[in-house]
């Protein structure tokens, strides 16, 4: 089919001319990116060696009563994105890993980056906290 042969619809999409076919959606929509695409961009910015809370990241992204949605958001990551976000950096506010389904593996990683743990399973977040940038900063 050629581009001459599909017009705009109401909606934004293209149909086929004669008005049969399926809708084709436009390829161009700009949509804003979901709440788990914004905790994946400021998980991605947390570096090496360095840990943030759950709540921390909500309060980044301007919803500070989000800890959970956060928790939610990593916990959902498809196999796609997983190696591309670090999600094991993020911890719980009390400096433990609150992760029980993959706790092991979490700390495993959280270790091989340098930071270490008590005898209890806790971190020194005066040490490992990661300081976000101003501009992130709610």
């Amino acid at each position: 089919m050629r581009k001459s042969e599909r017009r705009q619809t109401a909606d934004g999409g293209r149909q086929t001319a004669g008005g049969k076919g399926r809708t084709l959606q436009p390829s161009a929509v700009h949509r804003p990116p979901s709440f788990f695409q914004q905790v994946y961009a400021v998980v991605r910015l947390i570096p090496r060696g360095k840990v943030a809370t759950y709540g921390q990241v909500a309060a980044i992204l301007e919803h500070p009563r989000a800890a959970r949605t956060v928790g939610w958001a990593l916990q959902g990551l498809s196999a796609q994105t997983e190696p591309r976000v670090p999600w094991h950096r993020v911890i719980a506010a009390s400096g433990r890993i609150s992760n029980t389904a993959n706790y092991e593996e979490q700390l495993r990683r959280l270790k091989r980056e340098g930071i270490q743990f008590d005898q209890r399973g806790t971190c020194d977040l005066r040490k490992y906290l990661w300081d976000a940038p101003l501009e992130l900063r709610a």
